[in-house]
């Protein structure tokens, strides 16, 4: 019987029991002005151990992320990030960051423009790294509305903005609508798995991240499933 087990466990595995690379996914949406949604594809969060303004990697006046897109000139970066848990918490910790522009190039003088909608989490800046050039950084408005302004020359600006872990079903999201962004060229929704997905499409007025919820097989299927791993366990076990 414990031969069995092992067996079964195997193939379980093998049919895709392994854990995730990643340890959440996100689906991304264009809204249109009547807020529309047309689905674009899905990211996955960039995961470290990192406190999430500390993986930010704030210094010079630029970010340079350690678990995150690359930053370049006349370019702005979105993505998720995970710290994983610690050994002496409960959980782990989420956040949205974004990044514009790069560090010793780029643009020599812009200014960029967003407002950012939360849905059904709470939100808190982490870090902001535009404090004290004078314009803007995150400014909470009230009712999970926030801008964020920034002025920046030859380096980076953007911050970090913590958000609760996502729960399927409950309405959890994130909208970007960017307004005037100067002389960014691209823009782009960023996942640590490569399928990048560009935010620059006409047709749409704002973004939306929501959670991913994948479909959760019937009793049935699972029943079939589990029955079918059964069966080619004795087999093996018959054939040996």
């Amino acid at each position: 019987m414990k031969k069995m087990l092992i067996i079964v466990s195997v193939l379980f595995l093998a049919a895709g029991g392994f854990a995730p690379a990643y340890s959440m996914y996100f689906d991304v949406w264009g809204l249109d002005t009547d807020m529309n949604k047309t689905y674009m594809g899905t990211i996955s969060d960039y995961v470290g151990d990192l406190a999430p303004d500390v993986n930010y990697n704030y210094y010079s006046a630029s970010g340079h992320p350690t678990n995150g897109p690359t930053p370049t000139g006349y370019q702005a970066f979105l993505w998720m990030y995970w710290m994983m848990p610690q050994p002496d918490a409960r959980d782990g910790m989420l956040s949205f960051n974004m990044i514009h522009d790069v560090d010793g190039g780029g643009s020599p003088d812009n200014i960029v423009h967003w407002d950012l909608f939360f849905y059904n989490t709470s939100y808190n800046v982490l870090l902001q790294d535009d404090s004290g050039e004078g314009i803007g950084g995150f400014n909470d408005l009230g009712g999970g509305h926030m801008e964020a302004d920034f002025h920046y020359w030859y380096n980076t600006d953007g911050g970090v903005i913590g958000v609760d872990k996502p729960v399927c079903g409950q309405g959890w999201g994130i909208r970007m609508k960017p307004g005037d962004l100067g002389d960014i060229n691209a823009l782009t929704m960023a996942s640590a798995d490569g399928n990048h997905i560009s935010l620059m499409d006409r047709r749409f007025d704002s973004y939306m991240l929501t959670a991913h919820c994948p479909e959760i097989p019937e009793p049935a299927t699972l029943f079939l499933l589990g029955t079918g791993l059964l069966a080619g366990a004795g087999f093996l076990r018959r054939r040996k």
